[in-house]
């Protein structure tokens, strides 16, 4: 018969067993990762977008909201108000920020006015504000960097990108000369009254007019101008 005890022997002569430990990384923490690479990506991309932040003066900031107000060229948005507030008791302080695209529009002559609805002698204009609310609109002009402005209350009489040439006309009254009356040759616009001052001895009136471009090479000394539902000229030759 066999023995079926067991037997006892050494320590040394037994197989050992040996315990391997994986290393495995749990899914759990791939999350945070993943949402720390989103949000860089992110932040990234607002600031690369990002041009300068500005600041202009306006006497006033009705139809200004800040967070929905945008400055717009040409109808295109390259920035948004961010913070209006009072500079002092006269003015108005609105801080924007400017998209990357709108960087290179920000010098020291650049022009910034409200849009908003303006209804007064000849000129009306402003109009689409009444549904889409009023914006602030740019005329960009050469010159140095800068990022303080103080804003315009009426649009520029003659904007940058506008070609022609502007002339002086001398009247003894105004008449319906106001500034955006059109100026007429044989019926077609080719100008616009611009603005008016008395002369220098106060006995007529001083009519700065633009006529655009390509008829303004057809004035010469002896074009003549008159008055006539706006303002007729004859080039002549």
């Amino acid at each position: 018969m066999s023995d079926d005890k067991p037997r006892n022997l050494p320590e040394d002569a037994l197989p050992r067993a040996f315990v391997e430990r994986r290393r495995t990384v749990s899914i759990i923490w791939f999350i945070p990762l993943v949402a720390a690479i989103i949000g860089g990506w992110l932040a990234y991309r607002a600031i690369s977008e990002n041009g300068p932040t500005i600041s202009i003066t306006f006497k006033d900031a009705s139809g200004l909201e800040a967070g929905k107000t945008r400055i717009k060229y040409k109808s295109v948005t390259i920035g948004t108000v961010k913070k209006i507030e009072l500079k002092d008791i006269h003015n108005v302080t609105v801080t924007a920020q400017i998209a990357k695209s709108g960087e290179k529009f920000m010098t020291e002559n650049t022009r910034f006015w409200v849009v908003r609805p303006r209804i007064g002698g000849s000129e009306i204009s402003g109009l689409e504000t009444l549904i889409s609310g009023a914006y602030i609109s740019v005329d960009p002009r050469p010159g140095a960097s800068a990022l303080t402005f103080t804003g315009f209350e009426k649009p520029p009489a003659i904007r940058v990108d506008e070609k022609g040439a502007k002339f002086t006309l001398h009247a003894t009254d105004l008449g319906s000369a106001y500034p955006g009356v059109p100026i007429l040759h044989r019926g077609v616009t080719v100008g616009r009254v611009v603005d008016y001052k008395f002369d220098k001895d106060g006995d007529g009136v001083l009519i700065n007019i633009f006529i655009e471009a390509p008829y303004h090479l057809l004035v010469r000394d002896t074009s003549r101008f008159w008055q006539k539902s706006g303002i007729d000229v004859s080039f002549g030759t």
